[in-house]
């Protein structure tokens, strides 16, 4: 085993020095001897492969350095092993040799030539291994020789060590650019996040804005059909108070005819008054009739006010309804306006102001229609009012015409105007509960015709036994004076309210220093009132009684 190993580490070491190192030992046939260290400068290739070479030379040297004390020892105990066996085979071949000198066979002399020859065998091992000691030596030498030739050649030994400082100089400045580069990397990274996060807020932030605007169009579409169905109505409306006005024409046509009848008449019974003495009689009986027709009109006028006062409370009502309504739309459209203006500034939308004041002004419009619809069927009923005054007159001057004496139709029309007396006193003694009670109404409407006139300073407070002097001229009167005021009112309120877009009556009434007026009821079916529903009513109908509310 110790002779393998003997054997193959020089081998190793030539393939090393065959391979790796020039085939000349003194360095002379190499691409250094030819180029020169100024050309081996200038090429990059050639230093590259000259130190190839002198990385691989200086491993071949420390290799052979290593051996030079390693394969003299293995060869030292190669011999010595060998020269101990040799020592064996020698006493080995004494003994024998004494053996055969004493049994002197032909056998012994065999193995003495055996002998023989296996000693000549390790002396030649023996010397074979002295001489490749000797060859590696020599080897060591030439190699030592190339290193220090090929370290002249490169520039000498510093040479080696500069060009390790400037290459990790160099190493150092590419690291810093490259942790330059780096932290560049890294910020623009984190910009780029940024810029991300940016972007995925933006496109929230877009689609919130696309739900609003697409829940604002739909407001817009809604609000403009409910505009369009406004507008609907008000034409209808206007339709309406076209016919009402067609209607009041056709009525007053037929008033016009029937007065204008009625002067015909009243010509006839005026040239047959002149003739007839008997016209004083009828006078006196006129004059009862009279009586009566103040007495029915003094129950119609506690109708009236009855039926004015349901009137006034289902219009203060309604009123009231649509000024809650109207607050109502106005928080609406004041929420629509903030939003649209949240989205006309994301998105740049400037219709909704005209949209708003469109249907701001249809809803003004349309209240308007609904005052004046109000207005006209209030003059529908005055008209009414009219008719029926008028045809009472046309009945009395009818009852005056129908007792003109006539020398054809006397008995006929003395006949007739027996029977409508005893009507009439019939009727008198029937309906003559209901004027009392017309006269207790007409005393109860001085006292607060009379009380209203004090609170708002058009007139003095009368006492007790001055409200029976009261007649109904006077009560006119304070009605008429007691019109001007609310009118007055009503203007101011009308005002206020289209600056201020919702009118408050009290704090007008206070301005002028009118105080809340309670009207106490002569009977349970009529109902208090207050300025606040006074100065409401007369923009829905008429204006006396209505019951009492807190506006607050």
């Amino acid at each position: 085993m110790a002779e393998i190993e003997n054997d193959q580490v020089p081998a190793k070491l030539d393939d090393v020095l065959g391979d790796k190192a020039p085939s000349d030992a003194k360095g002379t046939s190499g691409p250094s001897s030819s180029s020169g260290p100024s050309n081996l400068s200038a090429d990059v290739l050639g230093r590259d492969e000259i130190q190839k070479q002198f990385r691989a030379f200086e491993n071949a040297f420390r290799l052979r350095r290593e051996a030079r004390g390693l394969i003299p020892r293995l060869h030292q105990q190669q011999i010595s092993k060998l020269s101990a066996i040799s020592e064996k085979k020698r006493w080995d071949l004494s003994l024998e040799t004494e053996t055969m000198r004493k049994k002197t066979g032909a056998r012994s002399i065999e193995q003495i030539e055996a002998l023989h020859e296996q000693a000549e065998r390790y002396g030649a091992l023996v010397k074979n291994e002295t001489l490749r000691n000797e060859q590696i030596e020599r080897d060591i030498r030439d190699v030592e020789t190339r290193i220090v030739s090929l370290k002249m050649s490169t520039g000498g030994v510093g040479s080696e060590l500069k060009r390790s400082h400037q290459l990790e100089r160099k190493i150092k400045n590419h690291e810093n650019l490259l942790d330059k580069a780096l932290v560049k990397f890294n910020e623009a990274s984190n910009s780029n996040q940024q810029l991300k996060d940016v972007i995925d807020f933006l496109r929230r932030e877009r689609l919130v804005f696309d739900s609003v605007q697409d829940k604002m169009l739909r407001e817009i579409r809604d609000k403009r059909a409910a505009t369009s169905d406004m507008l609907v109505r008000s034409e209808a409306f206007g339709k309406d108070a076209d016919g009402f006005q067609q209607q009041m024409r056709h009525i007053k046509d037929a008033v016009d005819q029937e007065f204008r009848a009625l002067e015909r008449g009243w010509h006839e019974i005026a040239a047959s008054l002149a003739d007839q003495e008997e016209v004083m009689d009828e006078l006196d009986k006129s004059h009862q009739n009279d009586l009566q027709k103040r007495a029915e009109l003094h129950a119609k006028h506690g109708e009236r006010e009855r039926d004015l006062a349901g009137r006034l409370r289902a219009a203060e009502a309604a009123i009231t309804d649509k000024r809650e309504a109207i607050r109502a739309a106005r928080a609406r459209i004041e929420q629509t306006e903030r939003q649209f203006e949240d989205v006309r500034r994301a998105t740049s939308i400037e219709s909704i102001d005209a949209l708003v004041d469109g249907f701001l002004k249809a809803e003004e419009d349309n209240f308007h229609l609904y005052k004046q619809i109000g207005a006209l069927q209030e003059g529908i009923e005055t008209v009414d009012d009219e008719i029926v005054a008028a045809q009472a007159e046309l009945q009395k001057y009818r009852n005056r015409q129908a007792g003109r004496p006539n020398e054809s139709n006397t008995e006929r029309m003395t006949r007739s105007l027996a029977k409508k007396v005893a009507a009439i006193v019939k009727e008198y003694e029937e309906s003559s509960k209901d004027a009392q009670e017309a006269t207790a109404t007409l005393v109860s409407i001085c006292r607060h015709v009379a009380d209203i006139s004090h609170e708002i300073g058009t007139g003095e407070r009368r006492s007790a036994t001055a409200y029976g002097e009261m007649n109904d001229t006077t009560v006119a009167e304070e009605l008429a004076t007691i019109e001007e005021v609310v009118v007055d009112l009503l203007n101011k309120f009308v005002a206020q309210k289209g600056e201020n877009g919702v009118g408050d009556v009290r704090l007008l009434m206070r301005q002028i220093r009118v105080q809340d007026v309670a009207i106490v009821p002569p009977t349970v079916e009529e109902d208090d009132l207050d300025d606040d529903a006074a100065g409401a009513a007369h923009e829905g109908a008429a204006a006396p009684h209505a019951p009492r509310r807190d506006n607050k």
